[in-house]
């Protein structure tokens, strides 16, 4: 996913309206660019360098656990985004 260009993964993110994207610090610039615009703006988890307005994976690590979250036996765990790439219009 992070092969995409800063503006198209923009849209992959918005459209799928993620709330969080995990990275490396290897992407982290690009992922930042990325979510510029988007709102809500996703949090940003990088699991191998902190780095400001990111949290680290050590920083989860290290949290108190948080309370059970209510759901439906119906609820998804997991959604991986599958729709087709963006095209752009030709001009």
């Amino acid at each position: 996913m992070f092969l995409l260009p800063p503006d198209d993964l923009r849209h992959l993110l918005a459209d799928s309206g993620a709330r969080a994207v995990v990275t490396t610090a290897d992407s982290l610039d690009k992922v930042q660019q990325a979510i510029i615009g988007i709102d809500p703006e996703p949090v940003v988890i990088c699991t191998d360098r902190a780095a400001e307005g990111v949290v680290s994976l050590a920083e989860l690590e290290a949290a108190p656990p948080g309370g059970i979250v209510p759901r439906a036996d119906a609820d998804l765990a997991a959604l991986l985004y599958t729709a087709a790439p963006p095209v752009k219009p030709r001009a």
